[in-house]
């Protein structure tokens, strides 16, 4: 919908000239009664007229201005100044409204050169003639017209049609870009709010008209749109909805949001209009008797064209094609799209059940729903409802595709084993589908996600052998190629890449295959080849969008060659225009100079990174000054070290974003004892930090004073740090009170990743199901942060608790998949051993546990732990023998974990007793109690009780009990 000329029109038509001139209508008609004008015939004409003009009727009031002026032309009264001065815009007017542009700038320009002195009537004559110009298509003329009219009414409210004519003209003569800004400078001024928001309007449909799409995102993002009125609020609406598709197309999906925020439903639309109806039609029925009593013809010929067009547009409103579902739908895929998953989900399920949408628009719905459950990583809802899906909606032919949609969301939530499942059921369920092809080939690329290189090789092999012209038969090569990579099978995976640039010719995956080439290269430490491939890529593709990434990769490989003064020249050639690639060229020219052990030029490196004012985001401010401070430190400037640290805590160490306070705190720890040991004296002699008795004395004043002033970011950081301290010293009792300072006094929101998912972690373990919002938290202001793996692994331990397996064997594939690197995949591997026993799946647990006790670096705890979960597990499978052998291990090889031996030795005697072995479950008890290091433990009331219980079991002889013969 545009706003039609008759808009304005119609708020011209409330100007005073326009009633005065119909006044002056009325007034000629009572004067010529009054001065006994005995010429009926001309009375008689302009009564005809009046009539004409009141019910719209400009073709005949303009035929019987035109008889007038032909047959009474050369009579006195007709041509009299008086009579003239009203009759001339009148029939200008009318010629304009009939269609006869040519014949109304004649009529009124010889008005303006008959009367040259402005009165009440010239303003209505002057813009009357201006339209009349546009209307006959002398747009420059009416420009000057209404540049003319605007200078002679200037600082008037009626200056504003002038202006907005003059908008509609520059565009019409393609001056989009200075009509645009015409009208936004008019949005700005002092004008009626109604013509500003309709001139912002018209702005928005021309930015949209023209394609212009961040323009046009400025003006309705930037815009108070206070409307409840049409049309404006179907302009405002159609406009909206119309760029919300757009940027929804672009994958602008947030944008697309706002937008559609904007847009209201047809019923809305309707009621709104049907509100306007009633109004106008109120207004005119309380004006009516001062109309009719005034002669006023012209305002009741405005009220009824006015009703009769609202009564047009509402009945066209109703018969059009509800836009509405289609709306929700597209609505809901936006949210979906910007990661709003259960927003989506609640927009899908509303149209799914809706029963006056259409059957294809429900099924849509339901289909989109799978999707957003999907992405909520409610599985089971996702599994139910594409169940429900094919139920209702059986011959659909959305039915596999849904089930793809949900291996599809599996995959981008990096469950590839879901993905990898549910692809499998669709081969072997739909081999004739369209998409068959397609299945096959993404579950070789899950398997190539997940790091089953030998399954997804099988994959590609099988598409390309089933279809060898396939659309992504050059893909499958590639991805083939790029398994032996992954497989580290270098040789084999480069002797592919070369056999694709024999074959491949032209094909959008060229400048892939050169790149990956380089990088196999480089993997096989072939520098020198791998330099000469990656500059035949940066020769070749400038425009390509690896070519920043292939300029870091040439720097790697020329660090690789030791060349480090080239490898730094590299570097630094790139610009912020490349992004994160800028900032990792940054911080590998630090590495290079560290390697170099030029310690003043790293300093001087960071620091002028730190000064530059052309990034828009600058990041890892505090990673470059702890570099710095960490050179200085390298130096022996302790002093200097000291106060970049000092001063980097002052500020950066309150803001949860910061990720490098932990580091300088532990920069300070090192410092204190560098100071104590060489005894420097100098500036930082009276230090706080200096005269402290200790660095934890220290910790323990800076927490206090952070929190005292309010730095409570700070103070949860210190409270972390001095925890893990204390933890380390065994001090364990101290380091649980510092972490509940933090829950207890420190809000969510000043929590960095750290300090929502450790204290989510101690909340959790103390049975709090409020940890799962520390968690949701954490995931949400922090996705990219190594801690993430703290809510990954503390979701799955309230998923296991909750017995929401295949929910908590998502999070912990997560954390494995996405951070394979961090403390926390030990303790996943024990919980997903767990998990794995409770859905009876015992077997897979076996294979788990035996692969941790594989790994050199988790042996002591772990390794009994593992143990422990092997007994857990055979006991699943019924086999006591071997559950109690890897129980006796534990309390054999693992003395120092006494809680884990106490636990062997009761699971023991109780296996024993099961098997019908009382002596052998008596004489195991009877060793636990006799360990002195055990006797402090709570679980030894216990042990003795079971102790005594099985001694009244047994046969009265001493040394059958205690005979060798049955000892384990």
């Amino acid at each position: 919908m545009r706003i039609s000329s008759e808009m304005i029109a119609a708020s011209i038509g409330r100007w005073a000239g326009l009633m005065a001139f119909a006044v002056c209508l009325s007034n000629l008609l009572l004067t010529a009664e009054s001065t006994g004008l005995e010429d009926k015939t001309l009375h008689s004409l302009l009564s005809i007229s009046s009539q004409a003009l009141a019910r719209g009727d400009y073709a005949y009031a303009s035929e019987i201005y035109d008889a007038l002026e032909r047959d009474f032309g050369e009579d006195a009264e007709y041509s009299g100044d008086n009579f003239q001065r009203v009759i001339l815009p009148i029939r200008g007017y009318t010629q304009l409204m009939s269609g006869r542009p040519e014949d109304a700038i004649d009529t009124l320009n010889g008005f303006l050169k008959k009367f040259p002195h402005p009165d009440r009537t010239w303003g209505f004559t002057f813009f009357t003639l201006g339209r009349a110009h546009e209307n006959a298509n002398k747009l420059q003329g009416a420009m000057a017209i209404y540049r003319q009219f605007e200078q002679m009414y200037s600082g008037k409210t009626e200056v504003a049609f002038a202006i907005l004519r003059r908008a509609e003209i520059l565009f019409r003569l393609e001056n989009q870009v200075e009509s645009i800004q015409l009208l936004n400078t008019f949005y700005t001024s002092d004008a009626a709010y109604t013509l500003r928001i309709q001139a912002r309007l018209r702005a928005l449909q021309h930015c949209l008209t023209i394609e212009d799409i961040e323009a046009a995102k400025l003006i309705l993002f930037n815009t108070e749109w206070s409307i409840s009125a049409m049309p404006e609020l179907a302009v405002l609406s159609f406009s909206a909805l119309y760029m919300g598709d757009l940027l929804l197309a672009a994958n602008d999906h947030k944008s697309a949001l706002r937008c559609y925020r904007l847009t209201l439903p047809k019923t809305i639309l309707v009621v709104a209009q049907e509100k306007r109806l009633r109004e106008i039609r109120e207004i005119y029925q309380e004006r009516a008797p001062l109309i009719a009593q005034s002669s006023d013809h012209i305002w009741a010929d405005y009220y009824r064209q006015l009703i009769s067009r609202i009564e047009s547009q509402l009945e066209h409103l109703k018969k059009a094609e509800d836009y509405t579902p289609g709306f929700y739908l597209r609505y809901g895929q936006a949210l979906l799209l910007a990661d709003r998953p259960r927003e989506a989900w609640v927009v899908f399920e509303s149209v799914a059940s809706e029963e006056d949408f259409n059957k294809e628009t429900r099924a849509t719905a339901l289909y989109r729903s799978i999707v957003a459950a999907g992405a909520l990583e409610y599985w089971d809802n996702a599994l139910k409802l594409a169940h429900h899906f094919t139920d209702t909606y059986p011959h659909s032919l959305l039915v596999p595709q849904a089930f793809y949609l949900i291996a599809e969301a599996y995959r981008n939530l990096n469950d590839y084993k879901q993905a990898i499942k549910i692809l499998t059921a669709l081969i072997k369920k739909y081999p004739k589908h369209s998409l068959y092809s397609r299945w096959q080939f993404n579950r070789g690329f899950c398997h190539l996600l997940d790091e089953r290189f030998p399954n997804a090789r099988e994959d590609f092999n099988h598409y390309l052998n089933e279809h060898p012209s396939g659309a992504l038969t050059i893909n499958a090569r590639f991805w083939h190629a790029q398994c032996q990579f992954f497989e580290k099978k270098y040789p084999l995976a480069l002797k592919e890449f070369d056999d694709l640039v024999t074959a491949v010719n032209r094909h959008p995956l060229n400048p892939e295959i050169s790149y990956r080439r380089a990088s196999t290269l480089y993997a096989m430490r072939n520098y020198a080849q791998a330099l000469t491939e990656i500059d035949k890529f940066l020769n070749k593709y400038v425009r390509h969008q690896r070519y920043d990434e292939a300029q870091v990769l040439k720097g790697d490989i020329l660090m690789g060659k030791g060349d480090l003064l080239a490898s730094k020249k590299v570097f630094t050639e790139l610009t912020p225009d490349s992004g994160n690639l800028f900032l990792y060229a940054v911080f590998q020219v630090g590495k290079i100079y560290r390697a170099l052990e030029d310690y003043n030029g790293m300093v001087e490196h960071f620091e002028n990174y730190l000064d530059r004012n052309d990034l828009f985001n600058k990041q890892r401010i505090s990673e470059a000054l702890y570099w710095i401070g960490w050179a200085y430190t390298q130096q022996n400037n302790i002093e200097k070290s000291f106060h970049i640290f000092s001063d980097e805590l002052e500020d950066y160490g309150n803001i949860p974003e910061t990720n490098e306070v932990m580091l300088i705190l532990k920069a300070l720890d090192d410092l204190y004892q560098q100071y104590r040991e060489r005894g420097y004296v100098n500036q930082l002699k009276d230090h706080p930090f200096i005269t402290a008795i200790n660095f934890e004395t220290w910790l323990l004043t800076e927490s206090e004073s952070a929190f005292d002033t309010g730095k409570l970011t700070y103070f949860s950081r210190i409270n972390l740090y001095l925890a893990d301290r204390l933890e380390k010293q065994n001090r364990r009792e101290e380091a649980h009170n510092l972490l509940m300072e933090i829950i207890n006094n420190v809000p969510l929101e000043c929590l960095d990743a750290e300090g929502l998912g450790k204290t989510g972690l101690l909340m959790e373990q103390q049975g709090d199901l409020s940890a799962a919002e520390r968690f949701e938290m954490l995931l949400e202001n922090f996705p990219t942060h190594p801690q993430r793996a703290l809510a990954y692994y503390g979701f799955a331990r309230l998923a296991l608790e909750s017995n929401e397996f295949s929910r908590a064997l998502s999070f912990i594939d997560k954390l494995t998949d996405e951070l394979p690197g961090h403390p926390l995949n030990t303790e996943s591997t024990l919980i997903r051993g767990e998990t794995l026993i409770k859905m009876g799946r015992a077997d897979e647990a076996i294979t788990c546990y035996e692969d941790l006790l594989r790994l050199k670096n988790t042996r002591g705890r772990y390794h009994a732990r593992a143990l422990q979960g092997l007994a857990l597990s055979q006991l699943a499978l019924g086999d006591q023998s071997k559950a109690v052998a890897y129980y006796q291990r534990i309390y054999t090889l693992y003395r120092a974990y006494p809680e884990l031996v106490t636990d062997a030795y009761m699971q023991s005697a109780k296996i024993f007793e099961a098997m019908g072995d009382l002596h052998t479950a008596f004489n195991t008890l009877d060793e636990m109690l006799n360990r002195a290091e055990l006797n402090a433990l709570e679980v030894l009331p216990h042990a003795q009780f079971e102790h005594d219980r099985l001694a009244a079991l047994l046969p009265s002889d001493k040394n059958l009990r205690e005979g060798n013969e049955i000892l384990p």
